[in-house]
């Protein structure tokens, strides 16, 4: 299962590297394999980061092996 959402990226310039990923998760202890689910936003009525916590939420009911963070203001 793999999806993202891409609201305000231009996804023609912008390539996320792998290898810098796997950088990512061996410094905060992660496994290769698991998911990280980011909200990278301001954390305002607008940006609706309450739908995040829900989806966060129905998602720690399924069998998915993931963490998520939030990065914001």
């Amino acid at each position: 299962l793999g999806f993202s959402i891409y609201i305000g990226i231009d996804t023609e310039k912008f390539h996320p590297s792998s290898k810098l990923g796997f950088k990512v998760k061996r410094k905060h202890d992660l496994f290769p394999r698991q998911s990280v689910i980011l909200y990278s936003a301001r954390l305002v009525e607008q940006k609706n980061p309450f739908l995040f916590v829900k989806i966060i939420k129905e998602l720690s009911l399924s069998k998915i092996d993931f963490v998520s963070f939030i990065v914001g203001e």
